[in-house]
Parts: structure tokens; sequence; C-alpha cells
């Protein structure tokens, strides 16, 4: 036990350290605990999607709870339409690529990547990122969900590979 004032300071900071350690993990294991129920439910949902819309309304929905900010835009005929707006892909190269690649694409927000008119619907700042996520449907890509700002792109790409599958 300690004997004096400095040593009873000493092993309260040393209490306080350890109950706030404790604290913190327990506080990460929650969190973790929790993205992986809302991956699996995503996933859950994704798996028995009846419809292509289901499947678009179900990563819109996962989207939004694993970025700052998402739009899922379904692809046809060399245009991205979605509920908010069209963006010709010969607008967007980042759009463009992603479709095409069918990988993942990290891009500027800028309109000489992302469209003139995607950048003002979105008040993208000059330094933000966006993350582009294709679905693919057979051979070509039936959608691209649009993400910026905190995304958690590990766990929306694993959703946009599911939804391909």
């Amino acid at each position: 036990m300690p004997h004096g004032p400095r040593q009873l300071l000493e092993h309260r900071v040393a209490e306080i350290s350890t109950e706030l350690e404790a604290l913190f993990e327990s506080a990460r294991e929650q969190a973790r605990q929790e993205q992986a129920e809302q991956l699996n439910q995503a996933v859950r949902r994704l798996r028995i999607a009846p419809d292509a819309g289901e499947v678009c309304a179900t990563l819109a929905d996962a989207a939004a709870r694993l970025a700052s900010g998402a739009i899922l835009f379904r692809v046809a005929e060399g245009t991205a339409t979605s509920d908010r707006i069209d963006v010709p892909l010969a607008d967007a190269p980042a759009l463009a690529a992603a479709a095409e690649s069918q990988d993942p694409w990290i891009a500027a927000a800028l309109p000489g990547e992302v469209s003139a008119p995607l950048v003002e619907l979105l008040a993208h700042a000059p330094d933000t990122r966006v993350a582009i996520f294709p679905v693919v449907a057979g051979d070509r890509v039936g959608a691209l969900v649009y993400c910026w700002g905190a995304v958690q792109v590990a766990a929306l790409e694993l959703l946009a590979q599911v939804a391909s599958a």
C-alpha cells in the first residue's frame, strides 16, 4: 500500500490507466462485433435478394452505413444512373475505369475524374477522394457503388463482390 502522497498518486494513476485500457479493449471488441453483424446481415440480405432492385437497395443501405456518403449507380448504355443524377461514363473517367476494369477504383473527386455535375451535386471539396466499387452482373458491370469521406473500403469491396456472385 502506498504511504506518501506521491506514491498514492502514482498508484491511482496506474489503476486508472489499467481501467482505461480495459474500457478501450471492451469498446474495440464491441465495435468489431457490431461491424461483423452488420456485414453478416448485409451478406444474408444480398444472398436472398429476389431481384436486382433488392440487391441495389441492400447495397445502397449498407454503403450508407460504411461510408460518410454513398450513391449507387446502375450502369447501362454508357451511363451511370442513380435516383439523384445521370452521369455519362464518357464524362467521368474514374467511373468508366471502374466499370471497364471491374476492379475497385480510388480517384480524386474532381470534375475531370467523376464529372462536373456530380462534383457540384455532392459539393465535393477539391481534396476529396472517392472509392468506386463495381458490381459485376454476368460479364459486365451492372452497378457502381460510389463512396466518399470516411470509407470502409474492405467492407464495401466485400459486399460488392458478394453482390456480384
